[in-house]
């Protein structure tokens, strides 16, 4: 999705940021607020607690942002083919993208 997005930020940009601004405001507000709680249970002797609670956090952010990027992959497509993106390098991407594993949303 990133190749995707660098190579026609104009296009793609606004719907990207539209889905991440919000949820990464959300995110740093919730991770200040996951952080101390864990130091406090750390603090008073509780260190197994405040490792899964780390561990709860980190889980569900990459829930979150896994489906984002799944939603995003079926979306931007359509975007694509909307604007009318015709890209230069989309055999080499396409391959690229196969060899390391890399979902990318082309036609």
């Amino acid at each position: 999705m990133k190749l995707l997005c660098d190579l026609n930020h104009n296009a793609l940009g606004p719907t990207v940021r539209g889905v991440f601004d919000p949820a990464e405001r959300w995110e740093m507000d919730r991770q200040a607020r996951v952080e101390a709680e864990a130091l406090r249970q750390i603090k008073s002797g509780k260190e197994s607690e405040a490792v899964k609670l780390l561990q709860q956090f980190i889980n569900e952010n990459c829930g979150r942002v896994e489906k984002e990027y799944r939603m995003l992959n079926t979306t931007l497509p359509a975007t694509l083919e909307k604007v009318g993106i015709a890209y230069l390098y989309t055999d080499y991407l396409k391959d690229w993208t196969a060899k390391e594993g890399v979902p990318l949303p082309l036609p």
